[in-house]
C-alpha cells in the first residue's frame, strides 16, 4: 500500500487497496470477471504501510483488506455474485447511489465481503458503496463530471491551490463524490492535484500537490538528505516532491524514484516525520507467494534498542535507549515513554529497519 500521508498505530483501522492484476506482463483486463468460488488468499501477518501487493489468484482487480491498530489485517475480501447478496443490501446500495446517477438506472456489477463490511460496484467501478451489516451506509464513492462538481466547489480549490504555488495553473480532468465518516465531500484531480473539498462549507480539506524536487526550499532538502545519510549512510538525490496538507498534517514528502526511498518532512518544525528506504509497490507473477513472515520477532526488545536507537537519534533527535519501552509484533517495532511521541519501525526478513515514523497522537 503506498501511502504518502503517514499512518500510525493510533489509528483505529487503515484500508489498503491492494492492486490485484493478475499476469503483469500480459494483457489480463483489470477487470476480471468476479467469481463466488474463489478460495482464501495468503496474506502476510503483517503488510508494510506502503506496500502494494498483487495475488493473483483473486479475480477481481480491487481488494478491501481492513487493518488493526498495530497494522495487522483483520479480514481478507472474497468476490460475490450480485445474485448471492442479501436484497436488503442490494437495495440499500442502489438507494445511496440513485441520488448522484442523474435518472440513470443503476445495474450493480459484482459484491465484496469483507468480514462485517460488504461493497457494492457498479460498472467501471464507476460508484462503489460499502455498509455494514445492518445496511447502513459507512462509505460512498462516485465519479462524477468536473462541471458537476459546483461552481463553489470549484472555485474554493482553485483559490487554495493558487495560494499554494501562484505560477502554476492547475487543470482538473477528474471528480469524484464522496460519503464518508468525515463527512461529504467533492474530490478534484489532475496530472499533478488531487484536492477534497467539504461540499457543506466549501473548504479544503485536503490536498497534495506534486512538484519537482528543485522547487522545494534548501531548508527542507538538506533536512532530507541529512535523515537519509543517517538512515542509509549516503545522501539521496531526490527526484520527486509533493505538498501533502490535510486536518492534522501539513508536510514534504520527498523521494529518489529510481530507489523508492522516501522520507516526509513537517513543512512547519521542518522535522522528520516519516523514512522510509524502499516505497515502491511489490508484485508477484501468477503463481508465486509472498515470503512467509517469521513465526517470531527478528529482535529481543533490548537488542531492538539497541539496534534502532543510533539511527533514530540521528534521524528524530530522539534518544530511546534511555527510558523507553518496545512493544509491537513481527517486524513492528513501537518504542514508547509516558509522555513523549512513540517511534515506529519496521524490520525486513534479515533484521534490516525498513522504516521509521513518528507517532506524536501518542504523546497526546
Amino acid at each position: 500500500m503506498h501511502v504518502n500521508k503517514l499512518e500510525s498505530k493510533s489509528l483505529k483501522s487503515i484500508t489498503a487497496l491492494l492492486a490485484i492484476t493478475g499476469l503483469l506482463a500480459t494483457a489480463t483486463p483489470l477487470h476480471a470477471e468476479p467469481t463466488s468460488s474463489t478460495k482464501d488468499i495468503y496474506f502476510p501477518e503483517s503488510i508494510s504501510f506502503n506496500e502494494i501487493i498483487t495475488i493473483p489468484e483473486f479475480s477481481s482487480d480491487t481488494v478491501k483488506i481492513y487493518f488493526d491498530e498495530s497494522g495487522k489485517h483483520n479480514y481478507v475480501s472474497k468476490n460475490k455474485h450480485i445474485s448471492e447478496m442479501d436484497k436488503k443490501f442490494v437495495d440499500a446500495a442502489l438507494k445511496a447511489i440513485k441520488p448522484y446517477w442523474k435518472g440513470k438506472d443503476v445495474k450493480l456489477e459484482r459484491a465484496v465481503v469483507t468480514g462485517p463490511y460488504i461493497d457494492f460496484y457498479t460498472k467501471n467501478d464507476e460508484a462503489n458503496v460499502t455498509l455494514d451489516q445492518k445496511g447502513t451506509l459507512l462509505f460512498l464513492h462516485i465519479e462524477i463530471e468536473v462541471a458537476d462538481a459546483g461552481a463553489k466547489v470549484l472555485d474554493a480549490a482553485k483559490q487554495y491551490l493558487n495560494k499554494l504555488d501562484g505560477n502554476r495553473s492547475f487543470t482538473f480532468e477528474r471528480a469524484s463524490r464522496l460519503h464518508d465518516e468525515s463527512g461529504q465531500s467533492v474530490n478534484l484531480s489532475g496530472h499533478d492535484v488531487h484536492i477534497t473539498v467539504d461540499v457543506n462549507t466549501n473548504k479544503v480539506t485536503n490536498v497534495n500537490v506534486t512538484f519537482k524536487a528543485g522547487q522545494v526550499d534548501y531548508k527542507t532538502l538538506k533536512v532530507a538528505q541529512q535523515a537519509s545519510e543517517s538512515f542509509i549512510g549516503k545522501k539521496v538525490t531526490f527526484t520527486g516532491a509533493s505538498r501533502i496538507i490535510d486536518k492534522e498534517d501539513n508536510y514534504w514528502s520527498l523521494e529518489d524514484e529510481k530507489t523508492g526511498f522516501q522520507v516526509a518532512i513537517d513543512a512547519k518544525s521542518g522535522l522528520v516525520m516519516h523514512i522510509v528506504k524502499n516505497s515502491k509497490p511489490v508484485y508477484y507473477k501468477a503463481g508465486e507467494q509472498p515470503p512467509k513472515p517469521s513465526a517470531k520477532r527478528y529482535y529481543t526488545n533490548k537488542k531492538a534498542i539497541a539496534v534502532a536507537a543510533p539511527m533514530v537519534k540521528k534521524i528524530f533527535a530522539v534518544d530511546i535507549s534511555k527510558d523507553y519501552v518496545v512493544s509491537g509484533d513481527l517486524e513492528l517495532y513501537i518504542f514508547s515513554k509516558k509522555g513523549k511521541p512513540d517511534i515506529v519501525g519496521m524490520v525486513d526478513a534479515k533484521g534490516q529497519f525498513i522504516s521509521f515514523s513518528v507517532d506524536n497522537s501518542s504523546s497526546k
